[in-house]
């Protein structure tokens, strides 16, 4: 009889917290603003699927234990009874915890999401710093001061064009960073901007004249020399001083510190310079600490699959036979093979 009741569910049990694979090398290779939107826009998608990863069998386990316990009521058949009303607790037992762990899972998931879209912010004004160029601005719009405060003021200008930054990247088509696969469930370390080295990613510049003779102090060039030391140095007033600005990109890795996570490509233990980070924490340590939190859960629900091998060991529906029928009253006792047995007729 026991046949006609039962329902074949995914098998399915508690994930082990091993990373699967070497660590993702995608992470460890960002070099610019590009890279970190592209993998931040991935990583932030991925964190949302292992929020809603326990939606589907929790709805279909809700099913199961409103069918099983209906059909329970509704039997008549003592054995048949006796069966369903295990089958429904087994099932409770699981859909609680697969409820446990959605509501950890999706807390971890939200604070970890709102410390990613901080740093997205905080990377597209990297972005737009280091793309900053000035130079002197072109018209008639430059100074010179004659008299007792005589001297010339030149007007800069400063521009931020999307030519001087990088390529964004489009995160439906783009697998790779700087030839590395992107393989988000490895994560192990990553480099991020760096709040508190925003200003690395500004440009250095030097601006130039051309003097109307030789410079005192001979051929070469005096690189230590203060402002006014070099302006004092030289004559101008020739008409071909052509001053201009010239400007050096800034090496943007310069503004990342890399952020480790867990503590090896193997077990998925949050690393040491993470574990303790409070909110405010240097070098994107907090942030860190909650991918930790978020990435370390399981992902796959507890569901076991109905059938007699696979449930004659189950605690729940074992003790809930038990307690319907006295000729089961030993069912639980793990030695007693012959009640159990009854379970796989």
């Amino acid at each position: 009889m026991l046949q006609m009741l039962i329902v074949v569910f995914i098998a399915a049990a508690v994930l082990s917290t091993e990373v699967k694979g070497s660590a993702d090398d995608a992470a460890t290779a960002i070099a610019d603003s590009c890279d970190e939107e592209l993998y931040l826009t991935k990583l932030k998608r991925h964190i949302q699927l292992l929020a809603n990863s326990f939606e589907s069998t929790i709805k279909e386990q809700r099913r199961d234990k409103k069918k099983f316990t209906i059909a329970a009521a509704a039997s008549e058949k003592k054995k048949e009874r006796c069966l369903l009303n295990g089958l429904a607790a087994l099932t409770i037992a699981e859909l609680e915890e697969n409820e446990r762990q959605q509501g950890s899972i999706r807390r971890a998931a939200t604070a970890a999401i709102g410390e990613i879209e901080k740093q997205e912010k905080l990377v597209a004004r990297a972005g737009q710093l280091y793309r900053l160029k000035t130079s002197i601005a072109a018209g008639n719009v430059h100074v010179r001061s004659p008299g007792n405060s005589h001297g010339v003021k030149l007007v800069l200008a400063t521009t931020a064009e999307d030519a001087d930054g990088c390529r964004p990247l489009d995160p439906e088509t783009t697998t790779q960073i700087k030839g590395q696969n992107i393989a988000i469930a490895n994560l192990v370390s990553i480099k991020l901007t760096d709040p508190a080295k925003l200003a690395k990613t500004l440009a250095k510049a030097y601006l130039k004249a051309t003097a109307s003779s030789s410079c005192i102090g001979g051929p070469s060039e005096a690189p230590s020399q203060s402002a006014a030391a070099a302006f004092n140095s030289c004559t101008f007033g020739n008409g071909d001083a052509n001053p201009s600005i010239t400007r050096t990109k800034a090496t943007y890795t310069e503004a990342m510190s890399t952020v480790n996570i867990f503590t090896s490509g193997s077990v998925k233990t949050c690393h040491s310079d993470v574990a303790t980070a409070e909110p405010g924490a240097t070098e994107n340590k907090h942030l860190g600490k909650l991918l930790c939190e978020i990435l370390k859960h399981a992902s796959t629900p507890v569901k076991t699959e109905i059938s007699g091998p696979a449930v004659s060991n189950n605690k729940e529906l074992l003790q809930a036979v038990a307690a319907c029928d006295a000729r089961y009253k030993d069912i639980a006792d793990s030695t007693d093979q012959t009640k159990k047995g009854e379970l796989k007729k």
